[in-house]
């Protein structure tokens, strides 16, 4: 098993979006961030659960994509390795990053 592997999943809730980011040993819902888009950037709102750090992930992404797709969007991460390292943390973040471009260029395209 990878680790630093991460897992995107999406489906559209009328003309918004929810997508889940899920990874690491312990998949969890850690934050959710709310993006509305607005004129040529998009503002987000998080919900944090107390202690996790998820939301350093989440309220980017959901930005990121709700400018780039033009939607509201909701992302949910939740990521947790045990005892974590530095390394390990910028792999995920690394990971989540590529997940969501991936998913923005296919989402485009179609």
């Amino acid at each position: 098993m990878n680790k630093w592997k991460v897992d995107l999943n999406s489906f559209e809730m009328g003309d918004d979006l929810v997508l889940m980011l899920t990874g690491g040993n312990k998949p969890h819902i850690g934050a959710v961030a709310l993006a509305i888009p607005y004129k040529q950037t998009s503002s987000a709102s998080l919900l944090s659960v107390y202690g996790h750090k998820d939301g350093e992930i989440a309220k980017p992404l959901a930005e990121k994509i709700s400018k780039e797709i033009k939607k509201t969007v909701i992302v949910i991460v939740g990521i947790h390795l045990d005892n974590a390292t530095n390394e390990d943390i910028e792999k995920l973040i690394n990971n989540s990053n590529n997940e969501v471009e991936k998913f923005l260029n296919n989402y485009i395209e179609d």
